[in-house]
């Protein structure tokens, strides 16, 4: 039997799998899943789509827990950030930052904030707004050039991580309309810069991907507005 016809056998086994769940599938009995799962869901999803920075934030985490066994880590963790926000902690070791949060699990109600100024050329292309679990997160492209943005935010839940490679870059602590926010610039040739801003008064961590400049960046973190109240 070929690799082509392997294939084929199992293409035609999944089809009828899925057709005999179907077969019998009431709507009206149709299960709706808890916050929590759609937000582990979500968060599957972004691991999905960044599978190398998961795979080097799992090496960084088994190196951190080794080495804080032993007691042979040099953990810096931003004093000033412990000091200030208690919403989240950033944490640096030799090659991973981490972001960990600790913000309330029961969160209020999410907003809805949205860019007011983008470049031009720059367009909507794709949104994910998962609200019901303190997520968003929209995708803008420029047709013409393919260059691309991505803007998402999310509340700071206790227990969320995210974090980044620190191999060439550039750390700036600065802020966003007052608030603390970290800056990473790539000097590598095709890697996205990377701008954190957090808001611990409304328990919000947001994040701008990109390989726009950063003047550019910063220009759009500024101009997001508030485009529904919930």
């Amino acid at each position: 039997m070929t690799d082509e016809m392997l294939r084929i056998a199992a293409r035609d086994s999944c089809r009828a799998f899925v057709e005999s769940l179907e077969a019998d599938f009431d709507p009206r009995a149709a299960y709706v899943p808890s916050a929590a799962f759609r937000r582990k869901l979500r968060a599957l999803c972004r691991r999905a789509e960044h599978p190398y920075l998961h795979a080097a934030l799992r090496r960084a985490a088994a190196f951190l827990l080794v080495c804080l066994l032993s007691g042979g880590v040099f953990l810096s963790v931003d004093a000033q950030a412990r000091e200030t926000l208690r919403s989240w902690l950033r944490e640096v070791g030799e090659n991973f930052v981490l972001y960990r949060f600790t913000g309330s699990e029961e969160p209020a109600d999410f907003p809805a904030y949205r860019l007011g100024w983008v470049p031009e050329g720059y367009v909507l292309v794709a949104e994910d707004d998962f609200s019901d679990v303190g997520m968003y997160g929209a995708h803008y492209a420029d047709p013409e050039t393919g260059h691309s943005f991505i803007f998402d935010y999310q509340f700071m839940n206790d227990g969320l991580v995210t974090g980044l490679s620190p191999e060439n870059t550039l750390y700036e602590r600065t802020t966003v309309n007052g608030l603390p926010a970290d800056y990473y610039e790539s000097t590598a040739e095709n890697d996205s810069n990377i701008l954190f801003w957090f808001d611990e008064e409304h328990n919000l961590m947001f994040q701008i991907n990109s390989r726009l400049d950063r003047d550019t960046i910063l220009r759009i973190a500024e101009n997001i507005v508030l485009a529904k109240t919930p």
